[in-house]
């Protein structure tokens, strides 16, 4: 006898129809019938009697009902205290949010480094755009944040740095002389700027790169880098897109844009890297200073 034919027997019995138990179940209903009969066959005896217009239970199946309903409940409760059972015997998992397009390779294997290395905790990624991480690291959906510094208030947050980048453009082709060596933010004016983010966190980005970049023209929304392509391959509305120097981005826009330095006040744009965790809890600080560390010798 299988608990999964107990299990939709008791559906049948609280539906008194198979079509609608055998949804219930998530199956066909000649799949649900055959394993009613299935039951009735190992039993030895016919549990219910259904035809077009009704359902009932026959004497057998009265009487199967009762033990089968509490041996059904009992293992629920039993899987479930084992399943906790299992969740307090794992380590503590810690959450590191990340920007999309961060530096991947260098935070993966710095990740499976200590993951390997320890059984005392287990650090898994998410990969979100930064206003969301923000909100999350606020309210202790994450543990960690791994981001470029900006403008905004960290004063609730220790951080470690963990790297510093110039920032390049990703040009429409051909929009700017071949021998171009780079580009400075005032030559931007006229050009749009493709960012990725989601609507929701769209205004927070823009504040941001104006401020970054003293640029104060149009931008798009874009749902990830393929989908940016499209809008900096349009020679019709030239645009740019910054870009990390670390990372991946440089490569995969060089395919399809021209991509140089972005420079201001003769000065390159630097961006600092930091890893960031709240204050009010310093058993965090051990791990992100380990990871900090894999990071920066990462190559």
């Amino acid at each position: 006898m299988l608990l999964r034919q107990m299990q939709y027997f008791l559906a049948a019995v609280a539906c008194k129809n198979f079509g609608q138990a055998a949804k219930l179940c998530y199956v066909s209903q000649p799949a649900f019938s055959l394993q009613i009969k299935n039951l009735e066959r190992e039993l030895g005896v016919k549990l219910i009697n259904r035809n077009n217009c009704s359902f009932e239970l026959t004497p057998a199946g009265e009487r199967f009902y009762g033990p089968c309903k509490k041996i059904v409940g009992e293992l629920d409760v039993l899987t479930k205290d084992m399943q906790i059972l299992s969740q307090e015997h794992l380590p503590p998992q810690f959450t590191i949010g990340c920007r999309r397009n961060y530096s991947l390779h260098s935070l993966i294997n710095s990740v499976n480094t200590i993951n390997s290395s320890n059984n005392n905790y287990h650090l898994k990624i998410t990969y979100r755009d930064y206003g969301e991480l923000l909100d999350m690291l606020k309210k202790g959906d994450i543990d960690f944040l791994i981001t470029e510094e900006r403008y905004d208030d960290y004063s609730a947050f220790n951080s470690e740095l963990i790297g510093s980048g110039s920032i390049m453009v990703g040009l429409t082709p051909g929009s700017f002389p071949a021998d171009k060596k780079f580009i400075d933010v005032s030559e931007l004016k006229n050009y749009g700027c493709v960012i990725i983010v989601d609507q929701k966190y769209e205004s927070q980005e823009k504040e941001f790169l104006s401020q970054l970049l003293n640029y104060h023209g149009s931008f798009t929304a874009s749902m990830d880098m393929a989908d940016s392509v499209t809008y900096l391959v349009d020679k019709l509305t030239p645009s740019f897109i910054p870009i990390a120097a670390r990372g991946r981005a440089p490569k995969f826009y060089k395919n399809y844009t021209d991509i140089l330095p972005i420079v201001k006040n003769n000065e390159p744009i630097m961006m600092n890297y930091k890893i960031y965790w709240p204050k009010d809890r310093e058993k965090l600080t051990a791990i992100a200073q380990q990871l900090a560390q894999l990071i920066k010798n990462h190559k």
